[in-house]
């Protein structure tokens, strides 16, 4: 068999199961058909979890030409739902129904980078799992009537409607927009927009599903109370069977450029005003972004952190605050939000500008960065504790480094950050590019940063 990487071991009834999973070894190998797969044997209950990664997402919708992007988009979000909706032999609903019939449960999600599947549930659920992955694999868009798409364009609009009217989801909308440069397939909802959905032809669909959807493009990953070999078998018998396919290039990082800075304003019916700032950072495994994220936990994870003691502690000045990192393929942002009660939002802004201006000036103490990193690492152990997770970060392994085990690997470049590293990141990117948005109702205007302009999200 061909690139078979492995060490048969496996999770078994450990004193720190998360902690012995750091220091496994998980089978790895890739399929005569192009399907890469990865296998760790996890015998602690008779359960499974099965991941299937596509390596398609939102940022797939559209090509880049001329520095535009061009292409519908929310297709790939789109054709999450239609994995659902049946083939020749399964119709639409069985998935379901015979999942959740062996007790087990499924989901899925679609972000800019990728498509996952995912099942958990009894072990004696894993081979009927992978032959449902396989004939959807193979026969999808044979089953995709015109009425099928039209029906789940309806569903994901009424999403995308549901999306609108939420006070925390919406205004990334814009800020995501603002952020990323003319041609950035980041700017665009993963959704896709109301203008797209509406005009997407069914043909367009299964041209991406036949250049994305096959073996070449997806990595397995099982995490479950099985033999690795045995189970190895199962995953021959069943997509192994699928007609190879090759892997489409990746998508490069073909834009550059600034993102529109602001201040901008956002009008929406929503409960409080809101101010937020984001600033573009790195990609996903750059060496800088433990340090960003631990520089995200000094700013705001509780009482002790630098702008939740200065604008909910010491001072009501906000009545919520957060600051957050999201690191993909193709970039990463670095976004600080802040919610007022009937006031204008200026006097926060203010606060949060003086608290960067220290950061940057003095940096962060060796005891707020201890205490970062320990927060980090507590969520990230708790999160191996879970099979379905744990399959998740294997196959995120893969595509970040080329390497499933990369788990203590991951956990050591968080361990290794020190006050010196966070301070550096401040320095270099909390500066003066970063996009401004207050969001306030329209009876709320009085509360917006003076001098914005108004923007709509796409």
């Amino acid at each position: 068999m061909p690139g078979v990487v492995f060490a048969l071991m496996g999770l078994a009834f450990a004193a720190d199961p998360a902690m012995e999973a750091l220091r496994l070894t998980p089978l790895w190998t890739t399929l005569d058909n192009g399907l890469t797969v990865i296998l760790l044997e996890d015998h602690r209950a008779p359960v499974m979890a099965l991941s299937l990664r596509y390596e398609v997402g939102a940022a797939e919708d559209t090509l880049p030409v001329a520095g535009r992007a061009v292409g519908r988009t929310g297709k790939a979000h789109l054709f999450e739902h239609l994995m659902f909706e049946g083939t020749p032999d399964y119709p639409s609903g069985e998935y379901d129904r015979r999942l959740a019939d062996l007790g087990a449960d499924n989901n899925a999600w679609t972000d800019h980078d990728a498509t996952v599947y995912q099942v958990q549930g009894p072990i004696d659920a894993l081979e009927t799992a992978l032959a449902l992955e396989a004939d959807r694999m193979a026969w999808l868009g044979e089953a995709l009537g015109e009425e099928v798409v039209k029906n789940q364009i309806d569903v994901v609009i009424n999403e995308r409607l549901g999306d609108e009217m939420s006070d925390y989801v919406y205004p990334y909308y814009s800020l995501d927009w603002l952020l990323w440069p003319e041609g950035h397939p980041y700017r665009w909802p993963v959704l896709g927009t109301r203008a797209d959905l509406n005009t997407m032809p069914r043909e367009e669909l299964v041209q991406h599903h036949q250049r994305w959807g096959g073996p070449g493009n997806a990595t397995l990953v099982l995490v479950g109370d099985f033999e690795a070999e045995a189970a190895l078998a199962m995953v021959q018998s069943t997509l192994g069977r699928v007609p190879k396919s090759s892997a489409p290039p990746p998508r490069a990082l073909d834009v550059v450029g600034p993102g529109l800075i602001g201040p901008w304003l956002m009008i929406e019916d929503l409960a409080f005003p809101q101010l937020h700032l984001a600033w573009r950072t790195v990609p996903r495994g750059h060496p800088d972004e433990p340090a960003l994220d631990v520089l995200a936990m000094v700013m705001s994870y509780g009482r002790g952190t630098r702008l939740d003691d200065a604008l909910l502690y010491r001072r009501s000045v906000a009545t919520d605050v957060s600051v957050s990192t999201a690191n993909g393929r193709l970039g990463g942002g670095f976004y600080v939000f802040v919610q007022r009660a009937d006031k204008p939002l200026a006097p926060a802004l203010r606060v949060v500008e003086r608290e960067v201006e220290r950061l940057i000036a003095e940096g962060p103490t060796d005891d707020e960065v201890r205490r970062a990193v320990a927060s980090w690492r507590g969520f990230f152990i708790s999160s191996l504790e879970d099979p379905e997770q744990l399959a998740d970060a294997l196959g995120e392994c893969l595509r970040v480094y080329g390497d499933p085990s990369c788990l203590a690997m991951e956990l050591g470049r968080y361990e290794a950050v020190t006050a010196a590293d966070v301070h550096l990141v401040a320095k270099v990117y909390l500066n003066e590019d970063r996009v401004l948005l207050s969001v306030v109702a329209p009876e709320d205007l009085r509360f917006a940063l003076p001098e914005s302009a108004t923007v709509s999200p796409p």
